[in-house]
């Protein structure tokens, strides 16, 4: 086919249209490049999608975060409120252990000491020269009144329920069988409980006796006193928890 036959038929003209049209289409692409391309508008989105998801999410786990810090932080309140209250049982438990005479306890107080004393210097009334129960109950009270803490008797605890009385020549304290001399261990203030036991008219027929050597009767101050817990078994006849 020749020039002229192209001219006659239209044809150039077509061809000049499509290659004019071609080049205009392109031009603009060109000259964005490939960030201008389709497919990189694309990526570009998916991109900028993917970026706002995360962000999202980011978010989502921040509050999460920290409503799990606040969380933490009213649990560590309710366990610091918790431990606050077990420390207090504990110590008024202690308290109470002691009270019940169940712990060993220390401190500084007086030893007491009964014994008989010479038969032959009590005359014609040989009970004046021997230690009875009722000696025993009223030094236990002047020490008690005196704010004696906790006291024990040769070794026994005296705790509340604790019974003192005569059989024979022995004295029965608690459940144990004792018998002179007597060692009584109080723990309190030394000088209140000394000057109870100098001057409690109640004591007054027991000093007379120890001034004559009948019985002894002495008292001595000590920096630190030791009392063992109650080793004995605790009864109750008639008494029940409430209910």
């Amino acid at each position: 086919m020749n020039l002229a036959s192209l001219r006659g038929s239209g044809s150039l003209g077509w061809l000049l249209g499509g290659l004019l049209l071609g080049l205009l289409l392109a031009f603009p692409l060109a000259s964005l490049g490939m960030a201008g391309s389709p497919t990189a508008w694309l990526r570009r989105g998916a991109e900028d999608s993917l970026v706002a998801r995360l962000e999202q999410e980011q978010d989502v786990l921040r509050q999460g975060v920290e409503a799990r810090r606040q969380l933490l932080a009213q649990v560590d309140e309710q366990a610091a409120g918790q431990s606050l209250m077990l420390g207090e049982l504990e110590a008024e438990l202690a308290q109470n252990r002691v009270l019940a005479g169940l712990t060993e306890v220390q401190g500084p107080g007086v030893v007491v000491t009964l014994a008989d004393g010479d038969l032959a210097s009590a005359g014609e009334e040989p009970d004046l020269a021997i230690i009875h129960d009722y000696d025993l109950v009223d030094v236990l009270n002047a020490l008690w009144g005196a704010g004696a803490e906790v006291i024990s008797v040769n070794g026994d605890r005296i705790v509340f329920g604790s019974y003192v009385y005569c059989v024979g020549s022995t004295i029965i304290v608690g459940d144990r069988r004792l018998s002179p001399p007597l060692a009584l261990q109080a723990v309190g203030d030394r000088q209140r409980m000394a000057a109870m036991l100098a001057q409690d008219p109640e004591l007054e027929g027991l000093r007379q006796r120890a001034s004559l050597g009948s019985v002894t009767f002495k008292v001595e101050g000590r920096e630190d006193i030791v009392c063992p817990p109650y080793s004995g078994a605790i009864q109750h006849r008639f008494a029940r928890a409430g209910d």
